[in-house]
């Protein structure tokens, strides 16, 4: 039973793995494969680990950020950010 409990991730420590190369939906969503596919099996990442980790190569406010949250928000299916994340865990205990 505890063999399939994963660790859900919203801040990643470090740098990034993987280079993301562009902003565009393709760009991304390759980009979201290959850190799933490097990610340790029990961890989970959520739709914040992307964001913060998109910062690391587009300047916060710029258009080029904007896109790729809009890109990672479709992809993913969500539109949560880090505080809605935080703000539902502190309502689950």
């Amino acid at each position: 039973m505890f063999d399939t409990l994963k660790t859900k991730l919203l801040i990643p420590a470090g740098k990034c793995p993987i280079e993301l190369v562009g902003t565009s939906s393709d760009e991304v969503l390759s980009w979201i494969s290959k850190l799933s596919v490097c990610s340790k099996p029990h961890i989970e990442y959520q739709v914040s680990v992307y964001r913060y980790w998109a910062q690391c190569f587009y300047k916060h406010g710029s258009k080029d950020l904007a896109e790729v949250n809009t890109n990672i928000s479709k992809i993913l299916g969500t539109s949560e950010t880090l505080s809605d994340l935080m703000e539902s865990k502190n309502e689950e205990r």
